[in-house]
């Protein structure tokens, strides 16, 4: 009869919660592609190997098993406590699943260790954002940005630092910061599109849904 329920259950109910969003959204794991069995493969032939324990966490985070990943990552910790891209993953991983306590440890701790992670300030300045500490994610968003590693990051932190500026009231450098053009142009994504609107270069399109949260990139 277990196995029969089973069958008939839908498939987003087999998976598991992640997190739940504060409007009361259930948000799923989804299933492996391929992704996490070849990289658990590969950590089985190397189990202390950190970068196939990294690799292992970000095929979970893929197909968004977080709180998997942060298992994963966590074995890691124990294995190389100072390795500040472990630490870079799983407060990413915390962040995404709204754990911010944890994860401005990590992050904090990981910026300690090496402060010219990419990573590390874009997520730290993400978190100081969430919990309202606007001065704190300018400060992180300002040593994120010259380090982007891409066009697609540089639309993306100057977004951020352009928001955190105006909600920490700078208004005046919030405005230097674009008339500065440090994105460039045409990154291709939302980004790049919601600073050509802060500029106004395109006009607001009225739609009949609530716009996607600039916060959605947390759980990627």
């Amino acid at each position: 009869m277990s196995i029969l329920l089973t069958a008939l259950t839908p498939l987003c109910l087999l998976q598991s919660v992640e997190y739940r969003s504060p409007a009361g959204v259930d948000y799923r794991s989804q299933r492996d592609t391929g992704a996490i069995a070849r990289a658990e493969s590969a950590l089985v032939a190397d189990p202390r190997n950190v970068d196939k324990i990294i690799a292992l966490g970000v095929a979970q985070s893929g197909v968004r098993q977080y709180r998997e990943a942060i298992e994963t990552l966590t074995r890691g910790v124990k294995i190389a406590p100072n390795n500040a891209l472990l630490y870079r993953w799983r407060g990413h991983r915390y962040l995404s699943t709204r754990q911010f306590d944890k994860a401005m440890d990590d992050l904090q701790r990981g910026a300690r260790l090496d402060s010219t992670i990419y990573g590390i300030w874009y997520h730290l300045g993400i978190v100081r954002f969430v919990r309202r500490d606007f001065a704190g994610a300018v400060q992180a968003f300002t040593r994120a940005l010259p380090i982007s590693p891409d066009s697609a990051e540089r639309a993306g932190s100057t977004d951020w630092l352009w928001m955190s500026l105006s909600r920490a009231g700078r208004k005046a450098e919030a405005q230097a910061l674009l008339d500065r053009h440090p994105d460039v142009p045409n990154a291709g994504n939302a980004y790049a599109q919601r600073l050509r609107l802060y500029r106004g270069e395109v006009l607001p399109i009225p739609c009949s849904r609530p716009p996607t949260p600039a916060t959605s990139r947390w759980r990627r």
